[in-house]
């Protein structure tokens, strides 16, 4: 849901799994990754696939975490897979 809500914030009505949110925009490196851009990962380590909201200088918010909290973590996940950074075009 922090990504959903994120989304509302700028008038962007949208739910769904992880994966959908690859449908919202287009991918950009790691490099060209801005603040406000979603980062996706296809395993989060723990068998499911995981959405956060990059911050910048490598970081993210990630919401549902360990038991549902919110928390700031690198945006490389000790057994997570690569992220991706999706920036949204809608």
């Amino acid at each position: 849901m922090l990504v959903t809500n994120a989304l509302r914030a700028r008038g962007i009505s949208f739910h769904g799994w992880p994966k959908d949110y690859l449908s919202l925009g287009h991918t950009v490196s790691a490099e060209e990754a801005q603040p406000g851009d979603i980062v996706y990962y296809a395993s989060n380590g723990m068998g499911g696939s995981h959405v956060a909201i990059y911050i910048g200088d490598g970081r993210a918010i990630h919401g549902g975490w360990e038991g549902g909290t919110t928390a700031e973590f690198g945006t490389e996940l000790p057994y997570a897979s690569s992220p991706l950074y999706i920036r949204v075009d809608r």
